[in-house]
Formats: structure tokens, C-alpha cells, sequence
């Protein structure tokens, strides 16, 4: 994510502000076109990768908890 994202998105954002000022790097058009709006695209591999890697198998772990629970016998 920092990698695809955050650090060139910041460089292409600073490179237009000291280019055309702050107000211009913040505006939507800016931010919703062209190179910095695809970067935004690929920040979803690193996204991805959070997902199948840390929050599912979380979730997974949580639900086969609850599930063994309920399936045990009660003394």
C-alpha cells in the first residue's frame, strides 16, 4: 500500500502543489483523474492482500469458534 500508493500519490501531490499551488493538488478533479486516481485503483492489491491474509482468517478462526461451542455437549 505504501509502495503503490501512499508514496507516489504523495509525490504527484506535491509535485502539483508546488507546480500550481495547495488548493489546485486538493481539488476533485485533481484527485478523481488521471495518475493519481489509478494509484488509487491499485492501493486495492494492497488492500486485498489485508483482507485474504489477516481479516479472514480471523473471522474464519471466530465463527469455527462459535460454531464448535455450540455443537458441545452441555454438562
Amino acid at each position: 500500500m505504501i509502495i503503490l500508493d501512499l508514496f507516489p500519490g504523495g509525490v504527484i501531490q506535491l509535485w502539483d502543489s508546488v507546480a500550481n499551488g495547495y488548493w489546485h493538488a486538493r481539488r476533485l478533479t485533481f484527485l478523481m483523474g488521471g495518475t493519481y486516481h489509478k494509484l488509487e485503483w491499485l492501493r486495492m492489491v494492497g488492500d486485498m492482500v489485508f483482507l485474504f491474509a489477516g481479516a479472514l482468517p480471523i473471522t474464519l478462526g471466530a465463527l469455527r469458534s462459535i460454531w464448535k461451542r455450540d455443537l458441545s455437549p452441555t454438562p
